[in-house]
């Protein structure tokens, strides 16, 4: 049946239900069993149908057009599909609508014969929303395929397929709930999306059964995929909550490495919203044993250019079985927040594999900020990993060198035998850092760590980094003292809170530690993100346990107390800082006169060794606090050091604390001790020292001030606005990010060519990172890859400019040489040029700096990092004139700087007095000068900063004593007759308002005005 309304308006309504359609189509042309087009509605609802066998193109059981408004619903239908299409669509249920909420719900969907389909498309519930700004819901659940034989099509097969595109503010939501897609075959390769989920404002999909789906592919190469919930869109916000997958499996003879098979993959590329998957079920992902067909099986894969929250997962049993395969519990591809918490991942297996990266618990790719908090991954927890492969490893958790990492209070379990020039770490960078060098951004603390290496960087591990190891390893740092407060890993990485233990007991994916166990009551709590309850729901403990729940077991307290506070600022005064330190502990924290927590410090320029506690010892002095409780208190006393700190003067400090166990364990944050020394108390012996890693602060000189009032003279109570910066000598880097380009770079040469380079930084710019007027006196670029060429006459010079842009022909206003011609040889890393001349920042104007030198040698690679710039902030040329060249191209390419300069004071408060009252407390300030005693009135700001320092400027404003004059006079009209009315035009200068005003005229025949 088909209904088309009027091409100029709509018709109403269509209505199909409870009818029975057979053998819906049957010949070469595209069938329908209802169409509709430009109507209202289109309503089919309680239908039995079915296709016809012998259809030969597309088919479609009910089809809404684009055309049609209003509501659309396929509910409560029974339909079987059947074709004999070779490359046609074959599809259910097709609604495009434009009008309001739609429903596809409760259908049960069978299929019959398709005899001659080679790489037809298959829909079975297809839906997409291109309407308007209304706020609507997109329906599909309830739905059921079960038992069924999927066609044998090489084409993309869509069980579920539901899209709405995002237009305006008002929420269309994708609902896809309480759907049953088990116990489905498919014999063909191709891509099978049992869920899939597109653009709209939220995706919501919750509480679907996705099981017992075979594919078996003996097609050639030919790849397979195979998808339980795929979500990609520009969506708002997802919610993929509640649903179970489990038992997909890839089999056949296929050769192809490159498939892929995923429990939930999402990706989100809007920014600004969010993505919450939660409490998913994924069991049983494998390519199955004796296939040769195989690649990837992950989990959960996510990507997005927003936050994700992924938690409270149940994932295991995920397999390849073949050389090419490996596994990924959780694979995060991008994102800028990634929360990772109370996830229970575990039996990953790749018995063949051969690769050093074949398992990983949670593996991030992308950039952004992970914070993986309270999990618990044991790969090998049916057996230990193993595999007959030439190359074996993996990592509980993996990140890239790109990503900030935040690793607290897991549990993560990865026995098992490498191969090869491979290893198996608990938590590994993927790529070498540089030895010695603690990792910045890459903070792990009170995890429970069981692996044939605890850490390293690099892949391979004759190549790797940094590797550490409790016993049993042959490359790296051995690490014998791990579970107690002085191992050298626990030192390096900060990581006080950390053991080994190999006690994890349950089944079905579900594994808790038992008996006495560091992870009990060893957690920190975290607040980023902030973690309420457990993988049960359960209430988290004040002092949480490790990993993804809570249990009932006994501590094994091997921990010093975790201690935390706020670094100490540098300081602007020789005040005596104020520290605030948290300090707990499962046993308890020692606060008993001589062992409560103490505060160790020392000038830079004393001994790194501990005398006594007076000003006559030179090194290290202690104060205790005398609180009872957390938080605990300690004021640096000044008077025990051995001369009275001032103006560029360094402090070092540290934190120490010991618990109440039987076996007393001291906690610290944070210092490296001497080695081979041990604390047993907080009263830290001279073997202790000399110590290193410690804290630091620094005393500055007083700031210089700027002050200035506008205007400085002016009448009494006319308004005038007093302004004053705080500023010290700093470092401000403006741009981020590791690109790294040859382009713009200012150090660039061959036997043929030199350089010139101007670089244009705005005013605005340089504002946002502090910098104030005043003298800039160096710059830093960071190179990449420095070659070894020389450049005999590198120069700098910089200008003020009104221009927002560079062009072709060099911009003429960098005038100032701060840097005179001289030889220089570029170093990989930080490249300071101090300049001869400072440079005076007026602090408005937009700053253009030029550097250019001739021709060097025959080394021209010279990468530096950089940012691209807002507009054409960059001009360059590589010609053999160098510095002498006339024009160059013009680029957003420009390379991060850091200037050295006038950074202002932040965290400042202020007041205003005029010596007798305050007038005010911003910053500019507008007071309103009464002058009472005189012709001037002075100003004092007082500024204090955020460690109680004080700083005070004055300026004098001046009472306005100027003697008003005309400065202009017009009448109109110029030559008035007698009689005439005439317009007096006066201008003021000088004096103070309001004036009052005497006009006089002498009437005199031929006399003018005036």
């Amino acid at each position: 049946m088909a209904f088309n309304g009027s091409s100029g308006a709509n018709g109403r309504g269509l209505i199909v239900t409870g009818n029975t359609m057979t053998d819906i189509g049957g010949a070469g042309t595209t069938a329908y069993g209802a169409y509709a087009l430009r109507l209202d509605s289109l309503i089919f609802n309680n239908n039995t149908c079915t296709a016809a066998s012998s259809q030969t193109t597309t088919n479609y059981i009910a089809f809404a057009s684009t055309n049609c408004g209003g509501r659309q619903e396929a509910n409560g239908n029974e339909f079987t599909l059947r074709n004999s299409v070779t490359t046609s669509q074959t599809t259910g249920i097709w609604y495009t609508s434009v009008g309001s909420s739609r429903q596809m719900n409760n259908n049960t969907i069978h299929f019959g014969s398709f005899p001659n389909i080679t790489s037809g498309t298959l829909y079975c519930l297809y839906g997409t929303y291109s309407g308007g700004n209304a706020p609507i819901n997109l329906e599909c659940s309830g739905n059921t395929i079960n038992n069924e034989t999927l066609p044998p099509t090489t084409g993309t097969s869509y069980l579920i397929y539901q899209g709405g595109a995002v237009a305006g503010t008002n929420d269309r939501n994708i609902i896809v709930d309480n759907n049953t897609l088990t116990n489905l075959v498919k014999n063909q390769s191709g891509t099978l999306y049992p869920i899939y989920l597109l653009t709209t404002d939220t995706v919501k999909a919750r509480n679907n059964t996705i099981s017992n789906i075979a594919v078996t592919n003996n097609n050639g190469s030919s790849l397979s995929s195979l998808n339980g919930i795929y979500m990609t869109s520009s969506s708002k916000g997802a919610i993929i909550t509640g649903n179970t997958i489990e038992n997909l499996t890839v089999g056949g003879t296929s050769t192809s490495t490159s498939s892929t098979i995923r429990g939930i993959f999402a990706s989100l590329t809007s920014t600004g919203g969010y993505a919450y998957v939660g409490g998913n079920t994924i069991q049983n992902l494998q390519y199955v044993s004796g296939a040769t067909i195989t690649g990837s099986v992950v989990g959960i894969n996510a990507s997005t250019s927003q936050q994700f929250d992924i938690y409270n997962h149940k994932i295991y049993s995920l397999a390849t079985n073949q050389s090419s395969g490996t596994v990924n519990g959780i694979l995060i591809s991008s994102g800028i927040i990634n929360n990772v918490y109370n996830n229970m991942i575990s039996d990953l297996q790749c018995p063949n594999a051969n690769s050093n990266a074949a398992v990983l618990g949670i593996s991030i790719l992308g950039s952004g900020t992970s914070n993986i908090i309270h999990n618990t991954i044991y790969a090998g927890s049916t057996a230990p990993l193993s595999s007959i492969g030439v190359l074996f490893g993996g990592a509980g958790i993996q990140a890239a060198n790109t990503a900030i990492m935040n690793i607290k209070n897991n549990i993560i379990n990865m026995n098992g035998t490498a191969a090869g020039d491979a290893y198996f770490a608990a938590v590994r960078r993927a790529s070498v850092g540089s030895a010695g060098v603690n990792p910045a951004g890459f903070d792990m603390g009170t995890n429970i760590y069981f692996a044939p290496y605890i850490f390293g960087e690099g892949l391979t591990l004759s190549s790797a980094t940094n590797v550490y190891y409790v016993s049993g390893g042959a490359t790296g740092t051995t690490d014998p003292a791990f579970n107690t407060s002085c191992g050298v890993f626990k030192a390096w990485k900060g990581d006080a809170g950390s053991f080994t233990e190999d006690n994890l007991t349950g089944s079905a994916g579900e594994y808790v530690p038992s008996g006495s166990s560091y992870a009990e009551g060893g957690a920190n709590p975290v607040t980023t993100p902030f973690i309420a309850n457990d993988f049960y729901a359960i209430p988290r403990a004040a002092l949480p346990d490790m990993g993804a729940a809570e249990f009932a077991g006994s501590a094994t307290d091997a921990a010093g107390p975790a201690i935390s506070y706020t670094n100490i600022p540098n300081q602007n005064c020789a005040l005596q800082p104020v520290v605030i330190a948290t300090i707990s502990d499962v046993s308890g924290v020692n606060t008993n006169p001589g062992n409560a927590p103490r505060l160790y410090y020392k000038l830079s320029t004393e001994a790194n060794t501990i005398l006594g506690n007076t000003a006559g010892d030179n090194g290290w002095k202690y104060v205790e606090t005398t609180d009872p409780n957390s938080p605990f208190s300690f004021t640096i006393d000044y008077t025990l050091l051995t001369s009275t700190p001032g103006p560029g003067s360094t402090i070092e400090y540290f934190v120490v604390a010991e618990d109440l166990n039987g076996s007393v364990n001291v906690g610290a944050n944070t210092v490296v001790y001497n080695a081979g020394y041990c604390p047993i108390s907080v009263n830290l012996t001279s073997g202790a020292f000399p110590v290193s890693a410690f804290k630091t602060y620094n005393i500055f000189p007083a700031p210089s001030t700027q002050i200035s009032a506008t205007p400085s003279n002016v009448c009494v109570n006319a308004p005038s606005i007093l302004n004053a910066v705080f500023s010290n000598s700093g470092n401000a880097t403006l741009g981020t990010g590791t690109l790294t380009s040859t382009t713009t770079s200012p150090y660039y040469g061959s036997a043929t060519l030199g350089r010139r380079v101007q670089y244009l930084y705005t005013a605005a710019q340089m504002q946002a990172q502090g910098l104030t007027a005043g003298n800039l006196t160096a710059l830093t670029f960071t190179v990449t890859t420095a070659g070894t060429q020389t450049m005999s006459d590198l120069q700098i010079k910089m200008g003020h400019t009104n221009a927002n842009a560079l062009v072709t022909s060099w911009n003429p206003d960098a005038t100032t040489t701060v840097v005179p011609a001289s030889t220089y040889t570029a170093i990989t890393g930080a490249n300071t040029h101090t300049f001869t001349t400072p440079f005076n920042w007026d602090g408005v104007s937009n700053v253009v700096i030029e550097m250019c030198h001739s021709i060097t040698g025959a080394t021209p690679i010279m990468s530096v990092n950089y940012q691209a710039g807002p507009t054409a902030s960059a001009c360059y040329s590589a010609n053999a004139l160098g510095c002498g060249v006339a024009t160059g191209t013009v680029t957003t390419t420009r390379p991060i700087i850091t200037f050295t300069g006038q950074k202002a004071l932040t965290g400042l408060t202020f007041n205003w007095d005029d010596g007798t009252n305050s007038v005010g407390t911003n910053n500019p300030q507008t007071v309103n000068p009464t002058f009472p005693s005189g012709n001037t009135m002075d100003y004092t700001i007082t500024a204090t900063d955020v460690t109680g320092c004080t700083f005070a400027t004055s300026l004098t404003i001046t009472k306005n004593l100027t003697t008003p004059s005309l400065s202009s006079v017009s009448v109109l009209p110029t030559a008035p007759c007698f009689g005439d009315s005439v317009l007096l035009s006066l201008a003021v200068v000088d004096g103070c308002p309001p004036y009052s005003y005497t006009y006089t005229f002498t009437p005199t025949a031929g006399s003018r005005l005036r």
